[in-house]
């Protein structure tokens, strides 16, 4: 699945990938070494050990638990569906989108835009 997906973006892209993973034993297995080993266009950056703060993904999460502290869900489907139309929310707005990534100290635009 994964190699997929990297297929699809290195072409959406015309250009090269970085991956930052986590450490995760899922991310350093011989079977995904190899799949990215083959792509000789993806880079990988492994986070420390424990660094919420190194990654992006954690503001995510942060903004989306103030988004739903204090409120009620009376089902689960309730709660996915708030979930939901929030993350698509985001996805729209690109400033906060910028906001994550620069929480961490990162540059979002490392690579120019071809589209």
């Amino acid at each position: 699945m994964l190699p997929a997906l990297l297929d699809r973006l290195h072409r959406a892209l015309q250009g090269p990938v970085v991956l930052i993973w986590d450490n995760h034993s899922s991310h350093s297995g011989k079977k995904m070494t190899a799949q990215i080993t083959a792509r000789d266009w993806v880079r990988v950056v492994f986070l420390p050990r424990y660094a919420p703060e190194l990654n992006p993904v954690e503001t995510l999460w942060a903004h989306l638990k103030r988004v739903l502290r204090s409120r009620l869900f009376r089902s689960l489907e309730d709660l996915e569906q708030v979930i939901n139309a929030h993350l698509r929310l985001v996805r729209k707005r690109t400033d906060l989108l910028r906001g994550f990534i620069e929480s961490v100290g990162l540059e979002p635009s490392p690579f120019p835009s071809t589209a």
